[in-house]
């Protein structure tokens, strides 16, 4: 009688441990799809090697097209119906400043932090114009309802709120293939997380995402 709870909670132990980060292992398979799609659709169509492929803006824009299809349906399945009022527009203007502050706020703060990862990456390539198009909004868009809206919400489930804010930042970072890019990842991957937890809103993440890599592409 008594290893019957046991093995319950061992289950419940390894369930708790793996499904948070199930979407970013579907996240790099979704990635490797992307990136050999490209590349074959190039090397076919315009002979190009892979050396050649200097705009991965193509490519960017078929792996996030993917997170927001896939990421983005099975959110809306696992989002509670409370939560999906989050889009909704205020209803009266007093209303509207408290949504307008916030937003004001994330938008200055994803500037500033654009500005520092442009301090940190500047020996990095330039993009195309359409490479940073396709971040600043469907980058944004994908990695935050990858990240802070169904891996957070996956977490959140099994742990803390602060411990699944701290899970989602570590898979960020870890999503990014870097060690230093990762590191600050994990860092804002925190604040976003916070900004989750404690307003609720997936929108205000996303703006700030998006301010964020406007000021990084952009400048």
């Amino acid at each position: 009688m008594k290893k019957e709870p046991r093995k319950s909670q061992f289950k419940s132990f390894i369930v708790g441990l793996t499904l948070p980060i199930l979407p970013t292992v579907a996240a790099f398979l979704l990635e490797a799809v992307a990136f050999f799609a490209y590349l074959s659709i190039t090397a076919i169509y315009k002979g190009a090697t892979s050396t050649e492929l200097v705009d991965a803006g193509p490519m960017f824009l078929v792996k996030y097209l993917l997170f927001l299809i896939i990421f983005g349906w099975i959110y809306l399945l696992i989002l509670p119906d409370d939560d999906k009022s989050d889009s909704k527009l205020p209803a009266d203007n007093k209303a509207g400043s408290k949504v307008l502050l916030p937003a004001l706020a994330v938008i200055a703060i994803g500037a500033l932090l654009g500005f520092i990862n442009l301090e940190l990456y500047k020996g990095a390539d330039e993009t195309t114009l359409f490479t940073a198009i396709v971040m600043i909004t469907l980058g944004a868009l994908g990695e935050e309802i990858l990240f802070r809206g169904l891996t957070f919400s996956i977490a959140k489930k099994f742990y803390t709120p602060v411990s699944a804010i701290i899970i989602q930042a570590l898979l960020y970072g870890v999503f990014q293939m870097n060690l230093i890019q990762g590191l600050m990842a994990a860092i804002i991957g925190i604040l976003l997380g916070f900004i989750k937890e404690k307003k609720d809103s997936l929108i205000l993440c996303i703006l700030l995402h998006m301010s964020m890599n406007a000021v990084f592409y952009l400048f």
